[in-house]
Formats: structure tokens, C-alpha cells, sequence
């Protein structure tokens, strides 16, 4: 299906497709697929987009409430992105996680809509603490194939490319995505929808190479990183507490991206800004 037959593109998620790492919660944020609705709108369709993710969230309360109002919005676009913050838990089970966006890929195929999904880099690339998951990230992208394959669902494969893993392509905190880094994920899901003017030139390295640190320094990176970053996140969890708790999504309604001037604004009174400013 062409880009400019695409009239309403849903997208259900985490942090990631919230936007985090791309802007903040102060001028707002923008995000992957944010930047994706950009592109089906400059096909002059007169799109109109929801974003319904929350940052946190585990794949089973995206299937518990963000499925339903997604449905609701009866998209004829959708991208289901779960399975981080699971991968990131002590009790994994890659059939649960999976289940849970199985039955979103089943319930949005069944209505006509379209359905993108992502398969998961190799976290342990990014940050060498994190290399007791890299079997966890193995397993659950063979369900997501599996499952995307049984539904009809495209699948933006972005575990394989090295460029995936270049510290460029992700903010501070190695978890979310930065500004170039959400780039390439569009780009990756343009692709895979085969939308004019999209190519596989997201998988290219990128123009130099990354400096990295070696021996002690690279060890006090480290070090740095779990003492800002890691250390807060497992006090979250310790505590029964998730970055998403309170939150609702930015983008809960169908609306027009020419509805938000300049790209800015709240999509309702009273409601958080759903596009952060243009970056470049």
C-alpha cells in the first residue's frame, strides 16, 4: 500500500515510541514515530495520527490498554513495538512477551490495518553490562518473526545491521534512542513498508568512526553509567516503581500533524505536548 493511502497511522509502544532520547518532556518530545507520520504526511494524504505509547510499560499492559483504544481509532497503519522494559526484568519469559504481541498483531490484522514491528538490537553491544540479556533478545526476536510471519505483519530488522550499535545512535542513558538514532528507526520502518523514497541507506555506517574508550577509562565509563543511570533504574524496580506510572499517552487522539502548529503544542487543553521542535 502506498504511503499516500495511509489515512490513520496508530502507533502503540514504550519509551521508544514515545519519543524519549529525541527532545524532552519540557519542549516536548518527538520520537521515531513521530518522525514516520512526518514522512506518510509530506505524501500529501492528510494523515491523521494518534501515538498512544507510555514510556515503561511492559508488552502486557501495552496489550491490556493500549489495544483497545488503538482499535477504536480503527487504524489502517499501526506499529506494535513491546518487549524492552520485559527483557530488562529478572522473570523473562520470551512466550509470554511474545503472546502478548501476537494477540495486538492478530487483533489490528483482523480489522485491515496494516502492521509494522521491530526486531531488538544486541543490547550487550551497547552496554557490556547488559550481557546476561543478549540470549533474552535472541529469543524473543525469533517469536517476533515468527509471530509477525503467521499475521501478515512487516518486521523493520534492525538487530542485524552494525550500525544499529554505534554509541552515536543512542542517547546517554543506552537505552533510548538519540535524535539520529530514532531517525534511522523510521527510516528502518519506512523501508520495510516500502514508502516512496525510502531506501536501506539507514543501514549504513555512519560517515566516521565512533571514538571509544579502552582499558581504565572505558571501565570508569562504565562505572559513571550504572552510578547515573542504572542505579535509579533498579531502585525503580526495587520499589515497585516504573518511569510510566501516572503517565497517559501524548497523543490519544486522531489529529492532523498541521493541527499542531509548528509542530508544538498540546494536542488538547490540558494535555502534554505531542511533538517536541524540529531537530536536524
Amino acid at each position: 500500500m502506498p504511503s499516500g493511502e495511509y489515512l490513520r497511522y496508530v502507533a502503540l509502544g514504550d519509551s521508544q515510541t514515545e519519543g524519549l532520547g529525541d527532545g524532552d518532556d519540557v519542549t516536548g518530545l518527538r520520537g521515531w514515530a513521530d518522525r514516520l507520520a512526518e514522512q506518510l504526511a509530506a505524501g500529501g494524504s492528510g494523515l491523521q495520527y494518534a501515538n498512544l505509547a507510555v514510556r515503561g510499560h511492559l508488552a502486557a499492559q501495552i496489550h491490556a490498554e493500549q489495544l483497545g483504544p488503538a482499535l477504536a481509532l480503527r487504524p489502517d497503519l499501526a506499529t506494535v513495538v513491546a518487549g524492552v522494559n520485559d527483557l530488562l526484568r529478572p522473570r523473562f519469559d520470551a512466550d509470554e512477551v511474545a503472546g502478548h504481541l501476537e494477540a495486538m498483531f492478530a487483533a489490528l490484522t483482523a480489522q485491515g490495518a496494516r502492521v509494522a514491528t521491530l526486531t531488538f538490537p544486541d543490547i550487550a553491544r551497547i552496554t557490556p553490562l547488559a550481557r546476561p540479556i543478549r540470549s533474552r533478545a535472541v529469543s524473543l526476536n525469533h517469536r517476533i518473526r515468527a509471530a509477525a510471519l503467521r499475521h501478515g505483519v512487516i518486521v523493520a530488522e534492525t538487530s542485524h545491521h552494525p550500525v544499529v550499535t554505534d554509541p552515536r545512535l543512542w542517547s546517554q542513558d543506552r537505552l533510548h534512542a538519540s535524535p539520529l538514532g530514532h531517525e534511522r528507526i523510521a527510516a528502518a520502518v519506512a523501508h520495510a513498508l516500502r514508502l516512496p523514497g525510502s531506501s536501506d541507506a539507514w543501514t549504513h555506517p555512519l560517515p566516521s568512526p565512533a571514538v571509544t574508550s579502552s582499558g581504565w577509562r572505558a571501565a570508569a565509563v562504565e562505572l559513571r553509567w550504572a552510578a547515573t543511570f542504572l542505579g535509579p533504574w533498579l531502585g525503580r524496580r526495587l520499589r515497585g516503581r516504573s518511569s510510566g506510572d501516572g503517565r497517559t499517552a501524548k497523543r490519544p487522539h486522531l489529529l492532523s500533524l498541521q493541527a499542531l502548529p509548528g509542530g508544538s503544542g498540546p494536542d488538547q487543553p490540558g494535555e502534554r505536548p505531542a511533538n517536541g521542535p524540529r531537530l536536524p
